[in-house]
């Protein structure tokens, strides 16, 4: 469940903002986007590079123009893409700022992570392979992708339904 999450686009919930169209558009675990450097964002070429991910391995996560614009407004007076102002390091947690934008625009049962979920979901339904989802989402087995874009077994089942029929009735 996706609500609006520009109600938090200006104000103290800015950072989270931009935090939040970063994980909406790359699929990148929360400790990848607190600890992104600007070394690892290339806006000429379109691409991130995660040199610390889960998994152990670096990867490339392509920029869209959504992100990309997002990017061009942050302030590169610090390492961090998104450094605490007051320490200049990164932040530790989006817990309470993510609890308050939850609370505000009324949505439960959802937490930051499920975000990856929404990517992979929306990445197969547009049609991009299996296998790049993995890549992108920096998964280690195929089996773990097929989880994260669950929604979309059902769309194929769905999609193939009168194919089935015509099948059967020929048997």
């Amino acid at each position: 469940m996706i609500g609006d999450i520009s109600c938090c686009k200006n104000g103290s919930f800015e950072t989270l903002y931009r935090e939040l169209i970063m994980a909406l558009h790359t699929g990148m675990r929360k400790g990848e986007i607190l600890n992104l450097t600007w070394d690892c964002v290339n806006l000429e070429r379109r691409y991130l590079r995660i040199l610390n991910s889960k998994s152990g391995k670096p990867r490339h996560i392509p920029i869209n123009e959504k992100l990309a614009n997002e990017l061009n407004r942050l302030s590169r007076h610090n390492n961090y893409v998104f450094a605490n102002p007051e320490t200049g390091l990164p932040y530790v947690d989006l817990k309470k700022a993510f609890k308050s934008v939850k609370d505000k625009a009324e949505i439960t049962g959802f937490r930051f992570h499920d975000l990856r979920h929404t990517v992979a979901t929306r990445m197969v339904a547009n049609g991009t392979d299996l296998g790049v989802v993995m890549e992108i989402l920096g998964h280690a087995d195929i089996k773990t992708t097929m989880r994260y874009a669950h929604p979309v077994r059902y769309t194929w089942a769905y999609r193939y339904k009168n194919d089935l029929k015509i099948l059967t009735s020929c048997a």
